[in-house]
Parts: C-alpha cells; sequence; structure tokens
C-alpha cells in the first residue's frame, strides 16, 4: 500500500537525508510511504539500514518541491479530489522527542491509513536528535523549529483547507 504524506520540515538536509541539523528554511516535500502487505493496525516495522517492503516501512519516493507555491497547488489539488467536505480538512502530525524524518512519515501514513483518515496528510519534521540521549538537544530544538510550523501551517490554509487537525505526539 503506498500513501501520500506531505512534509514539512526545518532539518538540515546533509549527506543525502534530512538529519539532526537545523535549517532556518522551511523545506516542503511529498513523500510515498510504502507499508508492507497484511500488517497488524498500529504497527510500524522500518527494517533498519536494509528495509525490506514485504515487511517494512519503505520510503518509495521523496519529491521536494521548488517552491511554496508548487507545494500549495499540489496539496490545493489533492484537498480538491474530495467530493466530502471532511475531505478538505487537512491532518497534520507534529512528531515527539527521539523520532528521525522517516519515523514523522512512516506514522503519519500509519496513522492516516490504520484511522481511515479522510482528505490529505501532512508530517511536520523539526530536528530531533533521534536518540533517548538528546533530550537538551531536542528541547532547544522544538523551540527553534516553531517558526517552521507556523510557516508550513499557513501555507496548508492557503492551499485550501476547510480545517487544520493538528496533531502532536511526544516521547
Amino acid at each position: 500500500t503506498l500513501r501520500t504524506v506531505y512534509m514539512g520540515t526545518t532539518r538540515a538536509f546533509q549527506d543525502g537525508v534530512f538529519g539532526i541539523g537545523r535549517s532556518e528554511q522551511l523545506t516542503l516535500l511529498d513523500v510515498s510511504v510504502s507499508m508492507p502487505p497484511g500488517r497488524e493496525v498500529g504497527d510500524i516495522s522500518d527494517g533498519g539500514a536494509n528495509p525490506n517492503p514485504t515487511r517494512d516501512f519503505v520510503l518509495a519516493r521523496l519529491t521536494q518541491h521548488p517552491s511554496p507555491a508548487s507545494f500549495q497547488n499540489a496539496l490545493g489539488r489533492d484537498i480538491a479530489r474530495s467530493p466530502d467536505l471532511n475531505g478538505r480538512d487537512v491532518t497534520v502530525y507534529v512528531h515527539g522527542y527521539n523520532n528521525s524524518f522517516t519515523d514523522a512519515a512512516f506514522r503519519m501514513a500509519q496513522l492516516a491509513t490504520d484511522t481511515d483518515l479522510y482528505g490529505p496528510v501532512v508530517s511536520y519534521s523539526w530536528p530531533s536528535r533521534a536518540s533517548p540521549l538528546g533530550y537538551q538537544y531536542d528541547t532547544d530544538s522544538a523551540l527553534f523549529a516553531r517558526d517552521g510550523l507556523a510557516e508550513l501551517l499557513s501555507k496548508i490554509k492557503a492551499a485550501g483547507a476547510r480545517k487544520i487537525v493538528l496533531i502532536g505526539h511526544s516521547m
């Protein structure tokens, strides 16, 4: 099963990944998350360094939007496709401490699929250290990332969202 998740992040892009570094610029993307067949509701397995699509979640595609307008247009098309007013709501997931960029994408895909969310979904990934020993860094990063979240919510509203449902998670 493939699930599209729109994403905003203030993680710096380093060595081919959105890592733990902080970026002053909000990066806007959409990703396709491949979820394995036959998994139990609530289960997520990332497979570590060698994911197997038959049992693990996998980032199948990652597309960075060249401009905020590109992001808003893509999200706006998905919002407009829904014949149901509830489908014009956008659900935004903000991960908690000790989470990576892929953790945020996988969790939003899992939540959206397992709860049959209507409408497009968005995940905001702030620069967590993604380590149980990184709580001080994560606290500082969460404070740093507030402006990026506000900017992302503004872009979602401008794309035509009827309502924005915000889900915050902490570990």
